[in-house]
């Protein structure tokens, strides 16, 4: 993918609008309109705070590598933005259905502020669950 091309696909990623990356790299909204059409190319300086901005390598927004996280970036916060990608470049191929209901669940799950953490087999208790007692009754089936 080339630099606009990347630019367009880490802000849609990030789901931000032009007019807030625009505040951040202190350009106006046209300007980041023109790097993500190809208009023109940002200079080293930019490229390297939309590098800071979005947790990846000059090399990754250049095309030149397919790994998006950078040096400085740790191992988590890459793989977060490798996810994010991945859902976000396999939600573009799913039916208007499927988004519904993906973007349902993606709301219940802020409203309920889920995380989901991995667990080591090693943290389960060994214990047996504990069995109901059997009962005495037998109970007779209604009308």
């Amino acid at each position: 993918m080339n630099l606009s091309g990347q630019l367009t696909t880490l802000r849609q990623i990030k789901n931000i609008g032009q007019k807030v990356l625009a505040a951040y790299l202190n350009v106006s909204v046209a300007t980041i309109s023109n790097y993500e059409n190809g208009v023109y190319q940002p200079d080293l300086n930019t490229l390297c705070r939309f590098a800071e901005y979005y947790g990846v390598s000059i090399d990754y927004l250049l095309g030149r590598s397919t790994h998006s996280a950078s040096a400085s970036v740790s191992q988590e916060s890459g793989s977060s933005m490798e996810l994010r990608e991945k859902i976000f470049l396999e939600t573009s191929k799913l039916s208007a259905d499927s988004l519904h209901t993906l973007e349902w669940i993606t709301r219940l799950l802020a409203d309920y502020e889920i995380t989901v953490k991995a667990v080591s087999p090693a943290s389960y208790d060994s214990k047996p669950l504990p069995q109901p007692a059997p009962s005495d009754k037998t109970e007779e089936p209604g009308p």
